[in-house]
């Protein structure tokens, strides 16, 4: 699914990281699955082989993931709106997650 959005044709195929990557510290957290990009952190493949540092990437690779994942669960059981967005509409994901994220922020802070 990942490979067909317009993402990642826009980045692979047009090369326009920039576009959605203005500074080059932003990446895609991906899991095995995912290609290994410049732009997408993957976490190493566990050949038995891993040393220390790897094994910490893993780590760290692995509870952001869960932390993003849980995020995402978090919103889409609050707003439904976010289970049918399309993935195709980068820019508008973006600014319905952006929406969604300030109006509980709002609702907090009152």
């Amino acid at each position: 699914v990942f490979q067909n959005s317009q993402l990642y044709i826009d980045i692979e195929e047009r090369g326009m990281i920039r576009k959605y990557f203005p500074n080059t510290t932003y990446h895609i957290i991906g899991d095995k699955a995912y290609p290994l990009r410049e732009w997408i952190l993957t976490p190493y493949r566990d050949n038995g082989h891993l040393n220390n540092r790897q094994i910490r990437h893993n780590t760290c690779h692995s509870i952001t993931r869960v932390v993003v994942e849980h995020t995402f669960d978090l919103l889409k059981s609050r707003w439904r709106i976010l289970r049918l967005i399309n993935v195709n509409s980068v820019e508008k994901a973006i600014k319905i997650i952006a929406a969604c994220c300030l109006y509980k922020y709002i609702i907090f802070a009152m």
